[in-house]
């Protein structure tokens, strides 16, 4: 036997809830959500190497609607799925008009667990790169250690067909989970991105400093080009 107690503001938030799954779900079918591009920059030259690709919902009264809110919605109730393939759309049209790229030239985009697994993700993929061929660009698909954390079999499967499409795969949030390292040795990344949390403080706190430092050097001895999270001020 089990109960529940009933709470008037229980119902206001459900509703609320529910509100906001609907916008969201709209929002999507009806291509409303808007793609921005964050620069990538190389250190050394200071020159823009790549882009991350970025999803921003803006609802109708102008109003910018977190990604920590919606992201985590759409990859419960399904929107995610569409949601995905609007922002590879988006990134192919977007490609036409960039010209005089250099060939190192990279677009990252973030994929969620699920998508991994999905029937369409490989074809989907696969007409993305074709565009990347075209223009002569680099196509990198991001992935959360909590989506490696949950990969089964079958998203290993899918990593292992995305190496040998020639995309790139790049670890994101690298440093916020437990088990770190064992990707190094089991994924086949080109890239991680090191967490904003050691990034932040990593010009006051000696600690975050040589964390960063030794993530650095473990990195490029296996050849993997590591980025940073979070780089907010000239330090």
């Amino acid at each position: 036997l089990s109960f529940d107690i009933y709470r008037p503001d229980a119902t206001q938030q459900q509703a609320a809830l529910w509100k906001f799954e609907t916008e969201l779900q709209n929002a999507v079918s009806k291509g409303q959500l808007e793609v921005y591009y964050q620069p990538k920059v190389e250190i050394a030259t200071h020159r823009v190497c790549g882009v991350e690709a970025l999803v921003r919902w803006r609802t109708a009264s102008g109003n910018f609607v977190p990604a920590s809110d919606f992201i985590p919605l759409a990859e419960t109730n399904g929107a995610i799925v569409p949601l995905t393939w609007l922002v590879f759309d988006r990134i192919k049209a977007q490609l036409a008009t960039w010209a005089a790229m250099p060939e190192s030239f990279s677009v990252a985009a973030n994929v969620s667990p699920q998508i991994l697994t999905h029937p369409e993700f490989t074809t989907r993929v696969k007409a993305l790169k074709a565009g990347f061929d075209e223009h002569k660009m680099k196509l990198v698909v991001e992935l959360t250690e909590d989506s490696l954390v949950q990969g089964d079999a079958s998203s290993l499967a899918s990593i292992e067909r995305l190496r040998k499409l020639g995309v790139d795969l790049a670890i994101d949030d690298f440093g916020k989970g437990y088990s770190s390292l064992t990707y190094l040795k089991q994924i086949p990344a080109a890239e991680i991105k090191i967490d904003k949390r050691f990034i932040g403080t990593v010009a006051v706190d000696n600690t975050d400093k040589q964390i960063v430092k030794t993530v650095i050097s473990l990195a490029h001895a296996l050849g993997i080009r590591v980025g940073a999270e979070g780089v907010d001020s000239a330090e």
